[in-house]
């Protein structure tokens, strides 16, 4: 069996949830919550440190890595975080100017660009990647413990099977909630991840978690295939403003002002640029999630609207 923890974040997405599993020796934690004082000293007065002998990281987004330092000074466990999220804080400096040119192409001021970017810096100082972590693809996970890739909310995104009976799924999964794709730089290419085609992928191999019992990352999963037509239905519509947009020639940082205040609030124009790159990926290429959706039985509820744009 399994706890479940709750902790508050500052973020939009609100709380988030931790599992502790125990293990043969010690405990395992997925996922820390995130770098905030509330945060570690939930950590510290509800889980037995001690006892601590396993930390895995489902992707390095705050709300979900955001304690491993404090971890790391705090117990002996070993941490484990995917391989691509390791490369992106070691090679933090020379991504830096790929990501603002990816963004100059999209049409945003230079000025805009850097405040955006400082975000980013502060998100990464205050929640740095210990030294000694380990990767999960290379690494001897614990008992009964397997992951499968699910990218497409980010560049890396594992799922976390346990005892063949649970999937914890990170925030490939999440209830009512679309999860930003966020922009991010693919460390081998130096290129823009291409957060479409992976979510596309993703959802094809969603028979590999769908008849697990489904733990996520926030609020309750009541089923696999309703949250997968959710997060579908709501990339459809919101794609329908997207193509309006192209039609008329607009950039993505003319679509992003339609929406936003890109100087008042740069990282929200950071979100909102990212949804809209993933929608234009979709608009561009409409047979990719076409193809996904005949392979789980879902094409035939979204004929109608996928039609629209093919």
């Amino acid at each position: 069996m399994f706890e479940r923890h709750t902790i508050d974040t500052p973020y939009p997405v609100g709380p988030v949830h931790l599992y502790v599993f125990k293990r043969r020796g010690g405990l395992a934690l997925f996922d820390t919550g995130p770098p905030t004082k509330e945060s570690f000293e939930y950590l510290q007065k509800n889980i037995d440190l001690n006892r601590l002998k396993y930390v895995l990281v489902t992707h390095s987004h705050a709300d979900h890595s955001g304690g491993i330092q404090f971890l790391a000074r705090n117990s002996n466990a070993d941490i484990f975080i995917p391989k691509k999220d390791i490369l992106k804080d070691r090679m933090f400096d020379s991504i830096a100017p790929h990501f603002e040119d990816v963004f100059v192409e999209l049409g945003f001021p230079k000025e805009t660009v850097s405040y955006m970017f400082s975000v980013l810096l502060r998100f990464r100082k205050d929640s740095p990647v210990p030294e000694n972590v380990k990767s999960v693809e290379e690494s001897v996970l614990p008992q009964g413990v397997e992951f499968v890739p699910f990218p497409g909310h980010s560049i890396s995104d594992f799922v976390y099977i346990v005892d063949k009976r649970y999937a914890l799924s990170g925030d490939f999964l999440l209830n009512g909630i679309f999860q930003t794709p966020l922009i991010e730089i693919d460390t081998q290419t130096m290129k823009p991840f291409n957060n479409y085609e992976a979510y596309c992928n993703s959802i094809s191999n969603i028979d590999k978690i769908s008849k697990l019992i489904i733990l996520p990352s926030h609020l309750h999963i009541d089923s696999v295939m309703e949250t997968v037509a959710f997060y579908v239905e709501k990339m459809l519509k919101r794609s329908e403003f997207v193509l309006n947009c192209l039609k008329q020639s607009c950039s993505v940082f003319d679509t992003v002002s339609k929406l936003t205040d890109p100087f008042s609030d740069p990282f929200k124009a950071y979100l909102k640029a990212s949804e809209i790159v993933f929608f234009k990926s979709f608009v561009d290429n409409p047979e990719l999630l076409k193809k996904s959706l005949e392979k789980i039985g879902l094409y035939k509820r979204f004929e109608r609207l996928l039609n629209r744009f093919i």
